[in-house]
């Protein structure tokens, strides 16, 4: 009677099992392509092991002003952007996790405006469903979903089954093809040029108390990670014309140092950058691809400064050349239209 029991139990597993693996395979099969905008989890997973040198995460203001290819040209490093549209704190934590998985990275640079962030955002289901299953995509959805979406955010099908009768054969089997590596690598191309006048306050944001501290503390982990990995961690506020108040910056900066931690205000570096207003930003928040290129190029000397090497010290890297061509390419043909 114990056996039988023991193997009706097994066999339970078992078909939960099978069952979870279908339903998984299934959702990658359904979900849309993505390859800008953030979550570009499927891109970046086709990068060479251990090949990425320097790493960066957070929101638009990382995806939309972080060019991979300038940074190269600049120092031979190659980076990576792993953004995601408003990357709440937890979610950057077990991104950083998940990033670490195949790449080594030496330096890993944050931009933290997401430590003001509410708790459940706009795009928490893009950010979780494209995360490689497991134990870190697991944590992102108990951190960061809505109670009331967690189910969904565990069995994301259901959101995406649709699909399954309005798509071609050829579009649903569209995962399972391997594609060439993304020639912006994370970046995001970003073209406009936004009239910009004089900076102004973030008024989308407000500041609770008991939340910033639960923000903090996922600063604290990112930071304590990275160091255990031998990485160098930066967090920084990129620069742009909406800020966040200065009472809430100078906050962050001494919480940080308390805690053995820099704060990089970048704003204040602009000139340094050879940034034009007036020509290298798409809106308030964003650069445009003029000045990504500028801002990326000044990333890098800082990377540089923390000791960054190229991993490959092969300038000649077909594969980085044909990415900085491609991004200039883009760069000139905007530049035509403006």
């Amino acid at each position: 009677m114990k056996k039988r029991w023991k193997k009706e139990l097994a066999g339970v597993i078992l078909l939960i099992a099978a069952l979870y693996l279908f339903v998984t395979a299934a959702t990658v099969l359904l979900l849309p392509e993505r390859s800008d905008y953030g979550s570009t989890w499927r891109a970046y997973l086709q990068e060479p092991k251990d090949s990425i040198d320097v790493l960066f995460f957070g929101s638009s203001m990382v995806y939309c002003d972080v060019v991979p290819a300038e940074l190269w040209d600049e120092t031979g490093a190659e980076a990576y952007v792993m953004g995601g549209s408003e990357q709440t704190m937890p979610i950057t934590y077990r991104y950083v996790r998940e990033a670490f998985r195949t790449q080594s990275p030496q330096a890993v640079f944050v931009e933290v405006t997401g430590t003001f962030y509410d708790r459940y955002m706009n795009y928490t289901a893009i950010n979780l469903d494209y995360m490689p299953r497991g134990a870190n995509w697991l944590g992102a959805v108990a951190a960061a979903s809505e109670p009331e979406q967690r189910a969904l955010r565990l069995f994301p099908l259901a959101a995406y089954h649709a699909r399954w009768v309005e798509l071609p054969i050829s579009q649903l089997a569209s995962p399972l093809r391997k594609t060439g590596p993304d020639l912006l690598a994370g970046y995001t191309f970003v073209s406009g040029v936004g009239e910009i006048g004089e900076v102004n306050t973030r008024s989308d944001l407000t500041l609770d108390k008991d939340l910033y501290a639960e923000n903090l503390a996922w600063l604290e982990k990112i930071y304590d990670f990275c160091r255990k990995q031998g990485a160098a961690c930066v967090f920084y506020l990129a620069p742009s014309y909406s800020r966040l108040p200065e009472a809430w910056v100078s906050l962050l900066q001494d919480d940080l140092q308390g805690y053995g931690v820099q704060l990089l205000d970048l704003n204040g570096q602009m000139d340094e950058m050879g940034v034009d207003p007036q020509q290298d930003f798409y809106d308030y928040l964003h650069f445009n691809c003029f000045g990504a290129a500028k801002f990326s190029r000044y990333m890098g000397t800082l990377a540089q400064q923390l000791g960054v090497t190229p991993s490959d010290p092969d300038r000649e890297s077909p594969l980085w050349q044909q990415r900085l061509a491609y991004f200039r390419q883009l760069c000139q043909a905007a530049e035509q239209h403006t």
